[in-house]
């Protein structure tokens, strides 16, 4: 290859010049899969979330927080009393987006994905 290089760049006018070829390695983008890394992530995000729903709602003791293996990231399913479900959600959705932004923020420095259900 460096040898064609050096022909092309000769038509052009520049001088030849030496192209060495190194082979790189990929580097490795996946989290690691370490159950207790894992765990302890879960831990903390429910902990988030149950801290932000406690302050919502009106009966705290009826949170109830379950985290599920999905195809492609882990989910948090939120389950709140039916009074208290129109506070988590919000007029518009708006709290429950806002809760599902942070919970996505915490999950990506954490290096895994994270959805919020509301149930």
């Amino acid at each position: 290859m460096s040898e064609e290089l050096n022909e092309m760049m000769e038509g052009v006018g520049f001088d030849e010049y030496e192209v060495e070829e190194t082979e790189t390695e990929e580097p490795d983008c996946e989290p690691s899969e370490n159950a207790e890394d894992v765990s302890r992530m879960d831990e903390s995000l429910t902990a988030l979330v149950r801290l932000i729903a406690a302050n919502l709602v009106d009966n705290p003791d009826e949170i109830k927080l379950e985290v599920k293996q999905g195809e492609r990231n882990r989910i948090i399913e939120l389950t709140v009393s039916p009074d208290d479900m129109g506070k988590v959600i919000g007029k518009q959705g708006r709290i429950a987006k806002a809760i599902r932004s942070v919970v996505k923020a915490a999950s990506l420095k954490g290096g895994r994905h994270y959805v919020l259900d509301i149930m």
